[in-house]
């Protein structure tokens, strides 16, 4: 019975150190755009709502667009800029319900109707410091269209709350 006991609290202390380890290890932060938690586009055919965090172990920014209504993606159109950090390789975009991942091949325009696209952009600091990049931008361009009309026609500013 002795030894149950301190297989259990021995177990317990264990698994509460674990626990404690990995949650506070990698710190999700919550990024503002253009000055809101989420971002809403209203279109002619629905809306989009966008929203985004920042991991600051693995330096990823990673974006979700809702989407209700059909829209065009074209996946090379999407151009990002930031003068506090680099961006050393191309966005990963994911769509679902689609359920696949595209990467700098994927060149051609597709339709997405009522979906979610997420998009991981891998940053590093432009100098070597301890400060986290403070803002992205998603510059104006075809990268969503509805009806032929693009959705990010004003850059839109992603920032750390």
């Amino acid at each position: 019975m002795k030894i149950l006991r301190i297989i259990i609290i021995g177990g317990s202390v264990l698994l509460f150190f674990l626990v404690n380890t990995f949650t506070s290890c990698n710190p999700l932060i919550a990024l503002q755009i253009d000055g809101e938690r989420t971002k809403t586009f209203l279109t002619e055919a629905g809306r989009i709502e966008m929203e985004g965090c920042y991991d600051a172990h693995n330096e990823m920014i990673s974006l979700t667009l809702n989407l209700t209504g059909e829209y065009l993606i074209t996946p090379d159109s999407l151009y990002i800029s930031s003068p506090s950090c680099h961006i050393p390789f191309a966005p990963v975009i994911s769509v679902e319900p689609h359920r696949f991942s595209m990467m700098r091949e994927r060149k051609t325009p597709f339709p997405v109707n009522d979906g979610k696209i997420r998009i991981l952009l891998k940053i590093r600091l432009q100098e070597e410091s301890n400060i986290t990049p403070t803002s992205i931008q998603i510059l104006p361009s075809s990268f969503i269209k509805c009806r032929e009309k693009s959705i990010f026609t004003d850059a839109i500013t992603i920032s750390l709350l």
